[in-house]
């Protein structure tokens, strides 16, 4: 019943022999770690010029980056009255909140919304909480240090390739939280089991001491598994679909 079959080969070669070639998309280069599913992780984050730098910070669900004061008010899906961030009431951020909540029942981001794929085009997205669980389960964590900073390596113990995460922390209005301590990354899902109208969203969080936990607790945010709210500035890691090439 087969039509046609179709090759596809890469013959790009690089431009120095000596030096290792790392295949990119869309001019961002990407890792196979081997992980079961296929995916590919990028080498850097959203915005970042190098592997540790922090890069740019987003709400969840905003593709525009966040400079470090911003007003809860302005965060791009919330309609309702003026917020302070020193008198910040969650009950009325959470029922102002007019995408992915109770209202229309979407649990994951739509690529307008996705801050990997509104920055970096073609295939990039943001990962999905299963895709961080994945990368928890399917590598050894341990710290390096770069330049007097701590950062987290993640190495495959499929094939011992490795990315880093530098601890980029967050924003919240004019305030910082865990920026040079630990490392907060936005998934592209809501924390299913809120009950504030999606305000709370799944994300990484290297805080807690390695080797100890489960991957849900290192996915579901700080130490306490609180899942963090969509209204903080946090960095972004991109990811691909898988590109693996089925042999007949």
């Amino acid at each position: 019943e087969v039509d046609s079959i179709g090759f596809e080969g890469n013959n790009e070669q690089p431009e120095n022999p000596d030096k290792p070639y790392i295949p990119n998309a869309n001019g961002h280069e990407y890792v196979d770690l081997g992980l079961p599913s296929g995916t590919l992780w990028a080498t850097m984050n959203v915005g970042a010029t190098s592997a540790v730098d922090y890069g740019y910070y987003f709400c969840w669900g905003e593709t525009t980056p966040r400079t470090t004061t911003y007003k809860v008010s302005d965060y791009k899906l919330y309609e309702g009255e003026s917020l302070d961030c020193n008198h910040f009431d969650i009950d009325i951020f959470a029922e102002g909140i007019k995408k992915y909540s109770e209202k229309d029942k979407k649990t994951v981001l739509e690529y307008e919304d996705d801050a990997a794929r509104a920055n970096w085009g073609g295939d990039w997205r943001m990962p999905t909480s299963k895709e961080l669980e994945e990368l928890v389960m399917n590598c050894i964590i341990d710290n390096i240090q770069k330049n007097g900073k701590e950062y987290y390596r993640f190495t495959s113990i499929k094939n011992n390739q490795s990315i880093i995460l530098p601890m980029s922390g967050a924003y919240f209005c004019d305030s910082q939280d865990g920026i040079g301590e630990e490392g907060l990354y936005w998934s592209s899902e809501i924390y299913d089991d809120s009950e504030l109208n999606g305000y709370l969203s799944y994300v990484f969080s290297s805080s807690m001491q390695m080797g100890e936990g489960t991957p849900e607790e290192y996915i579901l945010g700080y130490g306490d598994g609180m899942p963090m709210p969509r209204v903080y500035a946090q960095s972004v890691r991109a990811v691909l679909p898988s590109k693996k090439v089925h042999t007949i």
